[in-house]
């Protein structure tokens, strides 16, 4: 079912925590999260976030000057993977590094459910790129187009429907 991928420039700490680069997507727009709260990151501090789909979560960096809960930017966009070190379970997961872009947007870049990713990679289209999260327990991922190769339509989110009781 999922896709691999592979990482370059591996970072090891001393605790066994791993840091690597999966790809660069390109420029993206993205909305920081409302929720998100400073951290300290590898390049200083960073908003953070996560993205929710069904199954799982992937967190989202926002760096930059610009970068504050609800402000839209233009981003470049790095997928990166985090591995635990094996005492903690050895665990892989991707997010998202953005840092601030001068260019304009040339990318779409969504974090989305395991349907989705299926419903992509059945167009079997060259041009949009598919990761999926490294760990079965989460069905989901990234899907990364160019802004000229329209991804699918996101089904709507379910809601919840209840019947009228009429008394007799």
């Amino acid at each position: 079912m999922a896709n691999s991928y592979t990482t370059s420039d591996t970072i090891t700490f001393d605790s066994g925590l791993k840091y690597s680069h999966v790809c660069h997507a390109g420029v993206a727009e993205f909305t920081v999260g409302a929720d998100a709260t400073v951290r300290p990151g590898r390049d200083g501090d960073c908003w953070s976030w996560t993205e929710k789909f069904a199954g799982g979560t992937m967190n989202v960096q926002a760096y930059g000057p610009d970068a504050k809960p609800g402000a839209t930017g233009n981003y470049n966009v790095e997928v990166r993977e985090k591995q635990l070190p094996a005492d903690k379970g050895g665990y892989k997961f991707l997010f998202l590094k953005l840092t601030p872009a001068e260019a304009a947007v040339d990318s779409n870049v969504v974090v989305v459910t395991g349907a989705y990713l299926r419903k992509v990679e059945d167009l079997a289209n060259a041009a949009i790129t598919t990761i999926w999260c490294p760990q079965q327990k989460h069905d989901g991922g990234i899907a990364i187009a160019s802004i000229n190769v329209p991804l699918p339509a996101e089904r709507p989110k379910s809601h919840m429907v209840s019947r009228n009781k009429t008394s007799a």
